[in-house]
């Protein structure tokens, strides 16, 4: 059977719909903005949001295609668990 994803499994309600997806939308932007540093990080999913973006606007779904497969590296501390969940999210 193929896999089947629930709102609940995305953190989203189903009861409050697309304002579910906005509020984490903004969530997630309002975190990254309090990150310090992480320049290129920042830069990345602002790329990708923008990307989704476009998509949803109607934009070409092929511009989504590819493989996001990354190796965060960097010493204890440097903040690659919070880059790994942002990314997530």
């Amino acid at each position: 059977a193929p896999l089947q994803l629930s709102e609940a499994d995305l953190g989203l309600d189903a009861a409050a719909g697309l304002q579910s997806l906005l509020f984490k939308r903004e969530e997630v932007a309002r975190e990254l903005r309090d990150l310090v540093g992480m320049t290129h990080l920042k830069a990345f999913l602002h790329e990708l949001g923008a990307k989704v973006e476009f998509v949803n606007r109607g934009g070409d779904p092929r511009l989504l295609e590819g493989c996001l497969n990354i190796v965060l590296t960097g010493n204890p501390g440097a903040g690659k668990t919070t880059a790994a969940r942002l990314l997530f999210r």
